[in-house]
């Protein structure tokens, strides 16, 4: 799915997926139970796009690629509840991009 937004949206996007989401097997050992910010998802963009395994233990496993030039970023409209556990509280891409842009453009 193509989306109009910003970096920051991006970002909030990725902590609401992380904080939505769960440990799982030996993630128990890595997991820390707060809630992360938008600007703790910095780390995982590498250039332009921003991807995510296991986020202290929690089962993310989610990319977006980031097209500044045109404000567009792009993310796989593909979920799976026992694959990323954010998809428990957001069971579509769209569901997960509305809980922070309630009136997200898609293109």
């Amino acid at each position: 799915m193509k989306f109009k937004a910003t970096k920051q949206q991006v970002l909030e996007i990725a902590a609401s997926a992380v904080n939505a989401s769960i440990p799982v097997g030996m993630g128990l050992l890595h997991y820390e139970e707060r809630d992360y910010t938008p600007a703790e998802m910095e780390e995982f963009f590498n250039k332009n796009y921003l991807a995510m395994d296991y986020v202290h233990g929690r089962m993310v496993k989610m990319g977006i690629e980031f097209f500044p030039d045109e404000g567009v970023a792009e993310i796989n409209d593909l979920v799976h509840q026992g694959y990323q556990s954010w998809a428990r509280w957001y069971p579509t891409v769209l569901d997960l991009v509305k809980s922070v842009m309630p009136d997200v453009e898609v293109v």
